[in-house]
């Protein structure tokens, strides 16, 4: 996952031509290698496991291979920022410049890079990716990701098949799931594919919380999101470190809700400090709390974690942590060893010898440069290896055997279900003996949430009975004050919606970006000129404010603005701030999220020039329009990774609550960092109407802006008109 960013990228890919010298196939590995670091994201942790394979590579398949590896360094790359941004430059000059055609060169990412970073250029070059922290189920996409396989030991696939077979057994319908933001990310990127997985289950319903347990006024609000919870489930997925669950348990317990009446589902991924420790002993004062309340816990985890290191992994973890002392300067306890994290980035290497070799000796004749082939070779296999032997499903994805666990009031967790990799659906093993004796608890109490199923019939009698004794003259007056009381509820609704415009931004925080400081030189070009075509000279934020639309940095994030109006554009400002039509048409675009759409954030205030702006998610590399006049050559599956996203993004808006765009042009298709086309300007005609008032109806509508520029220069890729 992303939280496993090292500092050296090992990256493995197969590209070009290659030759046989007197029977031997040489292959180099290519990695990124910068120095240092006293967490998991450095070159200590990855580079020596990577060396090791290499050298039991070349012990064993030294009459088939010839096998050695190359770092790639540059002085930027001191942390995961410094290597997501220079990645693909310092990939591309290795690829074009320093790459030898005649072996087999490769490619594998552990961290930092995720594979949209660089998944573009290796599905072009046709090049084998491995990753070996990051399964975020691209893989499953042969179509963008034909060449992508992955070693990485955290499946987020694996996860969410599990979650969803849990509640599917044991009808689980309603669910409230809680992650924690301050928790590795691995957790939250669990917990949103979760999420998406039930939600689109006819029958199911969840409900979302997000915590900050940095904050400690977090810990006081447990209570209250605990009573929300007792309304609402009976079932609860907690995304968040040990300690994290512990104090939501102790909170639990407290309020009497570990009676076994509730479950709550935990994840691990495994068993090491950056996760905390899942256990109920913490030798404190709230132990035997929190022993009582870890019995209403179960645990999802890999079948692995709960297994105790044999001798050759042993053997395997000592040769990695005496490499990193004597080659990389690092000491770190053999407990602290971050064993399925290295054990990835050995195993992949290993597996890789063993296609190679595999092909070499079986398959004369085999293309070598074809990385889509030689990933094909590892689906639906099992490798051997010293330190671990790795399965790859069907979609290139590792799959390791998952259990749920389940705390007795012991100091272990005793697996009660088991999903084995090749198999599709949990299985029990073990009892349960659960606090109230009642397994597994119903999704819905017997009385319902609130124990209105258990009103007796004596009482519903009754209650009717003494509806009916009432007068006329009665129901008229609690008609009148009813409707009183609910024409000031809405007013008061109304007036508390007004105030509370949370798409207003507050320009203290918003810093202007002057052109020349972006990274895309053709990004520049799009802001040193005006949405109408007309040049501006790009330099200081006075001279950016006469623009239409610039970048701007907000809370640290680049975004765009786009000027909608002056103040002096119509006469009576508050109307336009207190249009039901605005509310209602901002309320939809807070509701548009998409891959494939750029985010909607609000609407700030210019005070050099009094102007109102949209605040936006910016796009780094600008326009298709500007791409395609750029006359880069274009491989025809990039162009159609384009269309197919652009109909993805139009699909969602067509079916959200919005229902239309109402300006799309080549203009308004923005191509990200990633080169993910991104749809903008939803609704701006709309927006720009609204605040103008009526003077805005007898304007004659704005040019769109490929129109304009289709008047000054024949576009050739245009349909015709």
């Amino acid at each position: 996952m992303d939280y496993y960013k090292y500092y050296v990228i090992c990256v493995v890919a197969l590209a070009g031509e290659w030759t046989l010298v007197g029977g031997v196939l040489n292959v180099t590995i290519v990695s990124f290698g910068f120095p240092g670091g006293a967490e998991f994201i450095s070159s200590a942790y990855s580079a020596p496991a990577m060396d090791v394979a290499v050298q039991d590579a070349m012990r064993l398949y030294n009459r088939t291979l010839n096998m050695e590896i190359t770092y790639l360094d540059n002085r930027g790359m001191r942390d995961c920022n410094g290597v997501t941004a220079l990645s693909e430059p310092l990939l591309a000059e290795w690829y074009y410049k320093q790459r030898i055609s005649g072996n087999v060169n490769a490619l594998i990412v552990p961290g930092c890079v995720t594979d949209n970073t660089i998944g573009h250029l290796v599905s072009n070059w046709d090049m084998l990716l491995i990753t070996t922290a990051s399964s975020n189920g691209n893989a499953q996409d042969v179509i963008k990701r034909p060449t992508w396989i992955t070693t990485a030991f955290i499946s987020t696939g694996a996860y969410i098949e599990v979650y969803l077979d849990l509640l599917h057994m044991f009808q689980w319908r309603s669910v409230m799931v809680i992650t924690d933001r301050d928790s590795p990310p691995v957790y939250g990127a669990v917990a949103r594919k979760v999420i998406a997985g039930i939600s689109g289950i006819l029958g199911y319903s969840v409900s979302q919380k997000e915590i900050f347990t940095r904050d400690n006024a977090t810990m006081l609000r447990f209570p209250t999101l605990l009573r929300d919870f007792s309304r609402i489930s009976r079932v609860m997925l907690i995304f968040g470190r040990g300690p994290v669950v512990r104090n939501l348990l102790i909170s639990a317990g407290k309020l009497n809700m570990t009676n076994g009446e509730y479950v709550y589902v935990a994840m691990e991924p495994f068993r090491n400090r950056l996760y905390g420790r899942m256990d109920w002993q913490y030798n404190d004062t709230d132990d035997p709390m929190a022993r009582e309340a870890f019995r209403s816990l179960l645990l999802v985890q890999p079948a692995d974690s709960l297994i105790p290191q044999p001798e050759k992994n042993r053997r395997f973890s000592v040769q990695v942590l005496n490499r990193s002392e004597t080659a990389y300067n690092n000491s770190y306890q053999l407990k602290d060893q971050p064993f399925p994290i290295i054990a990835a980035g050995y195993s992949a290497v290993m597996a890789l010898a063993q296609v190679l070799n595999n092909l070499v000796v079986g398959l004369p004749g085999f293309d070598f440069s074809k990385g889509a082939l030689i990933a094909q070779e590892f689906l639906g296999r099992s490798f051997p290896t010293r330190a671990e032997d790795v399965y790859f499903n069907e979609a290139g994805e590792r799959r390791t055997d998952m259990v749920v666990s389940y705390c007795n009031g012991s100091e272990s967790f005793t697996p009660i279900l088991i999903k084995r990799k090749a198999e599709d659906h949990l299985l029990a093993i073990n009892n349960v003996t659960w606090p109230n004796g009642v397994w597994p608890p119903p999704n819905e109490p017997k009385c319902g949430y609130f124990g209105q199923k258990c009103v007796s019939l004596e009482a519903q009698t009754a209650f009717w009975n003494t509806v009916k004794g009432v007068g006329f003259g009665v129901f008229g007056a609690i008609a009148v004050i009813f409707t009183v009381v609910l024409y000031r509820m809405r007013r008061n609704l109304q007036e508390k919606m007004l105030k509370d415009v949370w798409w207003r931004i507050d320009n203290s925080q918003m810093t202007l970006v002057p052109a020349s400081t972006l990274r895309s030189t053709r990004r520049r070009a799009l802001m040193s000129q005006s949405l109408n075509q007309r040049p501006v000279a790009a330099a200081d934020d006075t001279k950016a404010l006469a623009k239409n639309s610039f970048p701007a940095q907000y809370k640290g994030a680049l975004v765009q603005l786009t000027v909608i109006a002056a103040i002096q554009d119509y006469s009576d400002v508050s109307q336009a701030f207190t249009s039901t039509a605005l509310l209602a048409l901002l309320k939809k675009l807070r509701g548009i999220s998409h891959y494939n759409v750029c985010t909607f954030m609000g609407i700030t205030v210019l005070p050099q020039t009094m102007k109102y702006a949209i605040v936006a998610e910016y796009a780094e590399r600008g326009s298709v329009y500007e791409l395609f006049e750029s006359c880069l050559p274009m491989e025809s599956n990039f162009i159609m990774s384009f269309v197919v996203e652009l109909s993805q993004g139009l699909s969602y808006i067509h079916s959200s609550s919005l229902m239309y765009h109402g300006n799309l042009s080549s203009t308004t298709c923005l191509i990200d960092k990633h080169f993910t086309l991104k749809i903008s300007e939803l609704a701006y005609d709309k927006i720009i109407h609204i605040f103008s008032g009526e003077r805005s109806a007898s304007r004659k509508k704005p040019e769109n802006r490929a129109d304009a520029i289709g008047k000054q220069k024949p576009i050739s890729w245009r349909k015709p008109r």
